[in-house]
């Protein structure tokens, strides 16, 4: 892959990615490995946390994430210096001293308000995960309809020889011990997804769909052929289903 720059994972709806694989890969390929965090606050692989397995991780603070602000705020985390730098002149209008401008940046500085509460919500966090895994147990405890794929499996020890469940799509894969999922969205799959949807909102239940479009489907000014624009893709993206798992859901 002589064109390939960087590998960016995202760790959608709440769980890590299997980072061995990709770490060997991009290790391999001598490519940079990149985090997509915004959906997996606190989740963890291998006993370690989304964000620190390449060469950085990036955060969304959007108000209905597992750790939101009061408005648009983010972060980027990394153990490198160069990187942590350079990522610091950017958001300052590309100055590293003040008048001295380095290069063209942006003004994407976090406001003190944020802040002060992402370092008080910070304290919660573990607790509003495991208020977000007690309905996924729900979930999966009282969807029981055979039309219904269950997406967002536990992530539980198995063995070699144990028989995958029929609500987890991704139960063919050995999962890791030391992983914990932090459902920032509980995800099912139907082929009725809009029948589905219309039911439960006559009966009081709200759901989403993400993502309603792929990035194939965007009205971008130039458009590239990508990989993702397979049938399966699509076939999969007219299917999912989102209910919400937010701590308030419960109620």
């Amino acid at each position: 892959m002589p064109q390939t720059k960087a590998v960016l994972l995202v760790h959608l709806y709440g769980w890590v990615r299997e980072m061995e694989r990709w770490m060997t890969f991009c290790k391999r390929a001598t490519i940079h490995l990149l985090e997509d965090c915004a959906e997996a606050h606190g989740a963890v692989w291998a006993r370690q946390h989304a964000g620190v397995f390449g060469a950085w991780g990036a955060f969304s603070f959007y108000p209905t994430k597992n750790l939101g602000a009061k408005g648009d705020a983010g972060a980027l985390v990394t153990n490198s210096a160069e990187i942590a730098s350079r990522v610091k002149t950017l958001q300052n209008y590309g100055a590293n001293k003040r008048y001295e401008h380095l290069e063209t940046g942006l003004n994407n500085r976090l406001h003190e308000l944020h802040a002060a509460i992402l370092s008080t919500r910070l304290n919660w966090l573990d607790q509003f995960n495991a208020g977000r895994r007690e309905i996924a147990q729900r979930y999966f405890a009282e969807i029981r309809n055979r039309r219904i794929q269950l997406l967002s499996a536990p992530i539980t020890v198995t063995s070699e020889n144990s028989k995958p469940s029929p609500h987890d799509g991704h139960a063919s894969r050995r999962r890791s011990p030391a992983a914990s999922h932090v459902y920032h969205l509980f995800v099912v799959r139907c082929a009725e997804r809009n029948r589905l949807a219309h039911f439960l909102k006559e009966h009081g239940i709200k759901t989403s769909i993400h993502y309603p479009l792929l990035a194939h489907h965007q009205n971008f000014p130039e458009k590239r052929p990508l990989r993702s624009a397979r049938s399966s893709k699509r076939r999969i993206s007219c299917r999912t289903l989102s209910f919400s798992s937010m701590p308030s859901a419960a109620s």
